[in-house]
């Protein structure tokens, strides 16, 4: 048996030095519709380096947590015991209001996809407001996208681009 058949597959190119990856790369999504059938959609994206991914994503959780806890301290009272402090943190959420809450989260995960995408192959413009139109119409979509660029960008998974 020569040593080519023991392999299951040879490398398509050879890497023969660092910072060769390639800058841009086609990241498919799937989405659910609401009667169950998929569909796909094609962003183009930027390649980021994993340390540069992790600390936007760490900044981007961070800011989101601020957000949500910013209208409860604005209420904050003195309490004697940490009991009696939750029902001001439940009242602040509840102040603002759900909706709110989602337009804001929403706002939130389509910026962070806008620093790393720069298209998509739908007729419509790719704007911040698409894209929360998308996620508004087709629930799961920006989760999709996020997790997917973390595949493509953590785990280098195989399929993360097309020719």
């Amino acid at each position: 048996m020569s040593d080519t058949t023991k392999l299951k597959s040879i490398p398509a190119a050879r890497l023969k030095s660092l910072g060769t990856q390639a800058p841009q790369f086609d990241l498919p999504i799937t989405v659910t519709k609401l009667d169950g059938t998929v569909a796909e959609l094609l962003l183009r994206c930027n390649a980021m380096r994993k340390t540069e991914w992790s600390k936007l994503r760490d900044d981007r959780h961070r800011e989101a947590v601020e957000a949500t806890l910013k209208p409860a301290e604005a209420e904050v009272v003195q309490v004697q015991r940490i009991e009696d402090a939750e029902p001001t943190l439940i009242t602040g959420l509840l102040a603002r209001g759900y909706e709110t809450i989602v337009r804001e989260g929403l706002r939130r995960d389509a910026d962070t996809v806008l620093l790393f995408a720069t298209g998509w192959d739908l007729d419509d413009a790719f704007t911040a407001d698409a894209l929360m139109a998308l996620e508004d119409e087709f629930a799961g979509s920006l989760i999709a996208i996020l997790n997917a660029y973390d595949l493509a960008i953590y785990q280098g998974r195989l399929g993360n681009s097309r020719p």
